[in-house]
């Protein structure tokens, strides 16, 4: 007997039909926006706060870069699940015209400092914050251990200045989710 287990995308596929105005943003949502945070986005979400590119445009570009190949693009996903991911979020009423903006990937191995953020402008004129975080690199192993002895590690430093920088550009409610 085969076990189902849910997804993200089962998710998307059963509540992606509305709206975020007509159903407000949940805990899930703010899951689906945590797991994207593990997407490289480089040169295709501005770095600047603002405008931005709607979600759908920007899974596009990401998906073309691979094809339909997770692995064609050597670390530009987490997981060969966040392709599909993508292919749902560019279909779904409730996030495709999400706009991203303010997208920000740093690793430097010398300070073992890993970040990684973006804003996602919702419909309700709120931004999310999206902070990613650390993964399966040396570096991210490295600041991971280094959180258990240090008082503040190098991204939680830029975590703070990158909120307040989003607070001043960003006009409406913040949200914040990542890790």
């Amino acid at each position: 007997m085969k076990t189902r287990t849910n997804s993200i995308v089962d998710y998307l596929v059963w509540r992606g039909d509305l709206s975020l105005r007509a159903d407000s943003l949940n805990m899930v949502d703010h899951l689906v926006f945590a797991t994207l945070s593990y997407v490289r986005f480089a040169d295709v979400v501005p770095s600047s706060f603002g405008e931005g590119i709607c979600l759908a445009d920007a899974a596009d570009a990401v998906i073309a870069l691979c094809g339909d190949d997770a692995g064609a693009v050597e670390g530009l996903f987490r997981d060969k699940r966040d392709l599909s991911l993508l292919h749902a979020l560019r279909e779904s009423v409730r996030f495709s015209d999400v706009r991203l903006s303010g997208y920000v990937d740093v690793l430097d191995d010398e300070t073992d400092k890993q970040f990684s953020a973006f804003v996602a402008s919702l419909s309700d004129g709120t931004h999310l914050i999206c902070f990613r975080g650390t993964d399966s690199t040396i570096t991210g192993w490295k600041e991971d251990l280094n959180m258990g002895f240090e008082t503040e590690v190098p991204a939680q430093a830029s975590a703070s200045v990158y909120l307040a920088d989003a607070a001043a550009a960003l006009k409406g409610p913040l949200r914040i989710c990542g890790h």
